[in-house]
């Protein structure tokens, strides 16, 4: 394990393994998402995705790794109803923290997938929804909830689990709940309201 930001431990480490593939999944989350700590986390986030995962993307390259997969966000669609597919457009234009936190995406995704000696794979991140994915119960719950609402009980079926208290939903929804439904914005699962 090395940390992230000091890119010669990176290199090296990466050159010791020499790589096919690596995967970055770099972020720097609070344990708790309260409102509060998503907000005294958001700059660090932000620049062990951008700073520590270039100096990983860096070695990468440089130890010949052929693809790298890079986590995106599941959770920062713009407007509407219904399930996400992966050609809807991000909240770029949402609230400022939300906006914040697209555009440190979007950072990512281009970097990645603009490098020409490495594939890069952009994996979009996924709610797994039921009451111990989430460290706060009642949020988890009331996400569930909403997700029982609006999308169909296939969707439930199809990630294999009943619809029932406690189901496992591993499709990612536009939550169409009003905007006070979920969590503060910058709990990471708030949606923006169609």
């Amino acid at each position: 394990m090395v940390n992230a930001f000091g890119s010669g431990a990176v290199r090296a480490a990466l050159g010791r393994v020499r790589p096919d593939a690596v995967i970055e999944e770099l972020t720097s989350l609070p344990r708790d998402y309260t409102p509060e700590a998503m907000r005294a986390a958001a700059e660090r986030d932000r620049k062990v995705r951008l700073e520590g995962g270039q100096n990983v993307h860096n070695a990468a390259r440089t130890a010949g790794a052929k693809r790298y997969p890079v986590q995106s966000t599941g959770f920062f669609y713009g407007p509407g109803a219904g399930l996400v597919s992966e050609t809807d457009s991000l909240a770029v234009n949402a609230s400022p923290a939300i906006s914040a936190s697209v555009r440190t995406y979007l950072q990512v995704e281009e970097r990645v997938l603009s490098s020409r000696d490495l594939e890069g794979v952009v994996m979009p991140r996924v709610q797994h929804c039921g009451r111990r994915s989430i460290g706060d119960a009642r949020l988890a719950t009331r996400i569930c909830a909403i997700c029982r609402r609006t999308a169909s009980a296939a969707c439930h079926r199809a990630a294999g689990s009943s619809v029932g208290p406690r189901p496992l939903c591993t499709m990612r929804h536009r939550y169409a709940a009003p905007r006070n439904d979920l969590a503060n914005e910058s709990s990471g699962f708030h949606r923006e309201a169609s």
